[in-house]
């Protein structure tokens, strides 16, 4: 019996009195950094070892449809504050002053927060974000792994944790923190570090006993032997972080009524090579494409999801807030400017009732400021659980990975080698274009990045 009262959450849907709920769960949103959909074993991974992911998958949900933006902290703003980028990203490594998250959504329905991990989303305070205590890496990424510097709430200044590693700080932060809150409703954000490069070794890795801790490879954006092996170790250490945090819940005898949440914030380092039997990935961070932009999903919720799900939804990160305040009763804030959220809850694909199908959902990477690196990364497409348009509003300047207008028949070319052009169309493909292009239609590049000069109208 599903206790909680429902309220579906759609566009617009803030400001609402929330809901009394019975029972409510606590929940554990974790997002792993830098790693593609197929990374892991229950996906068809056959790279690496994903033992306690795959066990949430097999006991829970598995989504295949996951879609994130292409790099980093757009997928954070997006997550947290369930919105489409064009909304509310304005530069890169900030989320906008006064944006209302998923945090402060959770503390107005009562719930504990904390946020542990990677940041990266410039100044950090508690009423900023919404979350009672933080324990984060901030800053660059050479000082999250051996010799952390820890930004807490506890502190004002950063330390420096000199012959620690910092994946196994914010689990210790984690695991003090569950057993804290054990007896109150929480809600943990764990932005993972790992996998993101600069590839290192682990506490697991020969390298760290006898070699150089901070060791790189010199050219981390091509493919390097020493970056594929670290990169192993660290997707194994990754998945073993998320073993602990399950085994605590169980040690607490919390785990039947905690939701843990998992997904990546974009596709695999551009150095790194996967693969799904004979099938070789090269990752593509940074691009719109299918590696670039498809992540691994899992839900698992022993006391009211059953073991097996596997679901074709089209999930974007937006959805995550919508679906916590369905489960909860929680509302959302009401967000700055148009006002509007874009999240649609994927609750009842967890608990056996008729799945909300998207027609179409939209990934879009569009600036405002930008800094020399990301310029010639914007572009966006929208897709449903067969078809892929790129936008022709927008599209990536001086590359060939994709062009505006571009039409993709995912089910039959998932890795996107065949572009359907208009000429070509079936009367399938044809009604898919028109509908997918009235879709973009109806979510326009605001002026203020048209007028920039780096993205056309008409491109």
């Amino acid at each position: 019996m599903f206790a909680v009262i429902l309220i579906a959450v759609l566009t617009s849907s803030c400001g609402m009195s929330g809901h009394e709920a019975e029972s409510r769960p606590n929940i554990i949103m974790i997002m792993a950094d830098d790693l593609g959909y197929e990374t892991l074993g229950c996906n068809g991974g056959t790279s690496y070892q994903t033992p306690n992911l795959d066990e949430l998958a097999k006991t829970g949900a598995r989504f295949t449809n996951c879609y994130a933006n292409s790099l980093c902290t757009p997928t954070r703003v997006t997550l947290m504050t369930g919105r489409y980028m064009h909304r509310n990203y304005t530069a890169f490594g900030q989320l906008p002053p006064g944006e209302p998250t998923f945090g402060h959504m959770m503390q107005d329905a009562g719930y504990a927060t904390a946020v542990v991990g990677k940041w990266q989303l410039g100044d950090i305070t508690q009423d900023q974000v919404g979350f009672d205590e933080f324990y984060l890496k901030v800053n660059s990424n050479h000082d999250g792994y051996a010799d952390p510097i820890i930004y807490s709430s506890a502190s004002p200044e950063p330390t420096k944790q000199v012959g620690q590693y910092g994946p196994d700080l914010f689990w210790e932060y984690i695991s003090d923190f569950l057993e804290r809150k054990q007896d109150e409703e929480f809600f943990l954000y764990y932005p993972m570090y790992l996998t993101h490069f600069y590839f290192t070794p682990t506490p697991e890795s020969l390298e760290w006993e006898s070699g150089d801790r901070h060791l790189t490879a010199e050219h981390h954006l091509r493919p390097d032997p020493l970056n594929q092996r670290f990169f192993t170790d660290m997707v194994a250490y990754m998945d073993k972080n998320i073993g602990r945090i399950v085994d605590k819940l169980d040690e607490l005898g919390i785990r039947e009524n905690t939701i843990i949440m998992f997904l990546g914030d974009n596709g695999t380092e551009v150095s790194i090579r996967s693969y799904m039997g004979n099938l070789e990935v090269a990752g593509e961070k940074g691009s719109l494409t299918s590696a670039g932009t498809h992540v691994p999903m899992i839900v698992n919720w022993p006391e009211q999801v059953d073991g097996g799900i596997v679901s074709n939804i089209p999930v974007v990160p937006a959805d995550f807030s919508a679906t916590m305040a369905e489960v909860t009763g929680a509302q959302p804030r009401c967000p700055t400017g148009d006002g509007i959220l874009d999240g649609i809850s994927f609750l009842p694909s967890l608990i056996g009732q008729p799945e909300r199908q998207r027609e179409w959902a939209l990934v879009e990477y569009v600036l405002e400021n930008r800094g020399k690196m990301y310029t010639g990364r914007e572009g966006r497409y929208v897709l449903n659980a067969r078809w892929k348009l790129y936008g022709s509003g927008v599209s990536r300047r001086g590359q060939n990975y994709y062009k505006a207008g571009q039409l993709y028949d995912l089910l039959n070319d998932p890795w996107e080698k065949s572009p359907i052009a208009p000429e070509n169309d079936s009367p399938e493909s044809a009604k898919a274009r028109k509908m997918a292009q009235e879709f973009l239609e109806l979510h326009p590049v605001p002026e203020r990045l048209l007028s920039t000069g780096v993205i056309s109208p008409n491109e």
